[in-house]
């Protein structure tokens, strides 16, 4: 058992150094959205939601790299993408977005 563990860690490990890291984690942000009906009702709900695949691939390639510009291509077509579907499933009445990146 803990090697199955172990390989699941190791895919992640990878998973998260490549631009499909911040794809996996706004598909995952739309499964929350369905699962626990956010933005269905007049309550308040929270959903933090942070792409940290540009920041893995920042360090290992540097900044300036062709490898970051895709990743942060393909990071805003997904967060477009995300936002859209927010929208059409009209949980977007009420919401704020902030973005903080740090790239040195």
């Amino acid at each position: 058992m803990n090697k199955v563990l172990g390989f699941i860690a190791l895919a992640f490990a990878i998973i998260r150094k490549t631009p499909f890291g911040n794809s996996l984690t706004i598909d995952l942000a739309k499964a929350a959205v369905d699962g626990e009906q956010l933005g269905a009702d007049d309550e308040t709900d929270l959903l933090a939601v942070s792409c940290s695949s540009t920041n893995y691939i920042g360090h290992q390639v540097g900044t300036h790299a062709v490898e970051i510009e895709d990743t942060y291509l393909r990071l805003d077509k997904a967060i477009a993408d995300f936002l859209s579907y927010l929208i059409l499933m009209r949980r977007w009445a009420r919401a704020t977005i902030f973005s903080n990146i740090f790239e040195i």
